[in-house]
């Protein structure tokens, strides 16, 4: 018999550290990674346990190439994965949103964003993502009217981070997988993808302004060769000014989290009932 569960996100939920410490792990799993073509049923080719992890499936808040919203996205990718795979089992990690929308923000500008944060998010006014589009009651309410509940493991991010070994199993046994966590990796601490701390946001702005001029008068990227290393703005930003510029200052997003406080215990009390 052949078992299809799809992982997909949502986007800054420690979806790389699962691909990559875990679900490649699972001997006794087919896994696909994001690279797979989620529209082609040739990627499951024999009987067995098929997982296939793509955090981008649940859409990105921050895709100006979108028509669609952000719920939009959700629930069109939900449509099409039910149009593609017979009865499929979905992962689906759900953060906080106001520590979510910092997060994408961060994200935005490691993709070469140029806004300021008011200008990307702000509760009133206009600005590039909206309030209603973090009302993550909606997405676990189309998810529980799409698929029956057996079929669905949506989870709180901030249960991952207080103890992740429990989270890892119980994610495990929904995927039917012999694998224990004790044969997994999860004490990896390096990340992969960190995020440019609040004081530094604004030189990285002004790197990807610099960025796309330059890119726009020559038709290539602004980077430079170091040490056998190629280095662009972000880089520096990112990885190396953290080193050498400290500061300990951070963003006040307590309205926002306020803003967002009885639709979050209305999702963690919904993820409460799910397996």
């Amino acid at each position: 018999m052949t078992r299809i569960f799809l992982h997909i996100g949502l986007i800054k939920t420690a979806t790389t550290f699962l691909q990559s410490h875990i679900f490649n792990n699972l001997n006794d799993v087919n896994y696909v990674d994001r690279n797979a073509n989620l529209n082609s049923k040739n990627i499951i080719s024999e009987k067995g346990i098929y997982l296939i992890s793509n955090e981008g499936i649940s859409g990105n808040p921050f895709n100006s190439k979108q028509e669609m919203n952000y719920y939009q996205q959700f629930t069109c990718a939900i449509e099409r994965i039910k149009e593609i795979y017979s009865n499929p089992k979905i992962i689906c990690c759900f953060r906080e949103p106001s520590s979510f929308i910092q997060s994408t923000y961060k994200q935005y500008l490691h993709e070469g964003g140029t806004l300021s944060f008011n200008q990307y998010f702000k509760l009133e006014g206009d600005c590039m993502v909206k309030p209603s589009d973090f009302l993550f009651s909606r997405f676990l309410n189309f998810l529980q009217e799409s698929f029956k509940p057996e079929q669905v493991f949506a989870y709180n991010f901030g249960d991952f981070l207080s103890d992740k070994e429990s989270l890892i199993k119980r994610l495990l046994e929904f995927i039917g997988t012999e694998n224990s966590v004790d044969q997994l990796n999860l004490t990896a601490t390096k990340k992969s993808n960190p995020s440019v701390p609040y004081h530094l946001e604004g030189t990285l702005i002004k790197a990807n302004k610099i960025s796309k001029k330059f890119s726009k008068m020559t038709g290539r990227p602004l980077r430079i060769r170091l040490f056998g290393k190629v280095l662009n703005g972000r880089v520096i930003v990112q990885y190396i000014l953290p080193k050498i510029i400290k500061g300990k200052s951070k963003r006040d997003i307590s309205k926002i989290q306020e803003y967002y406080a009885n639709d979050w215990d209305l999702c963690l009390e919904m993820m409460k009932s799910k397996p």
